[in-house]
């Protein structure tokens, strides 16, 4: 169901990393940073069936382990982040669950 979908360009929001869950609204925007010091849950809020979604995490990671809400591509824990680099997660919302991509990316912390 795209029915609804915007067709926009959405600069990168950042997200606070001051809780214990990091949480994305998705009416802010569908592309978001976030720095970390230890890995924290993320939830989203403001979705549709069909969309997709990117985040840069600096620092540390994402945790994914709620199978309840993710499901982990096939790729997902082949590759993870050395010296500067940082992981970007891309989300799809299949269904019931958020199917979840991840890359290492080249790059300092977002500023």
């Amino acid at each position: 169901d795209l029915v609804d979908a915007p067709a926009k360009f959405d600069a990168p929001v950042v997200l606070d990393n001051t809780t214990d869950t990091i949480t994305w609204n998705l009416n802010d925007s569908y592309n978001a940073v976030v720095t970390l010091t230890q890995p924290k849950p993320l939830t989203i809020t403001n979705f549709y069936n069909g969309c997709v979604c990117s985040i840069h995490c600096y620092g540390s990671t994402l945790d994914f382990s709620d199978t309840a809400q993710y499901q982990l591509s096939a790729n997902f824990g082949f590759l993870e982040p050395v010296d500067n680099e940082h992981m970007m997660y891309v989300l799809n919302r299949c269904g019931t669950k958020w199917i979840v991509s991840a890359v290492p990316v080249g790059g300092e912390e977002y500023e």
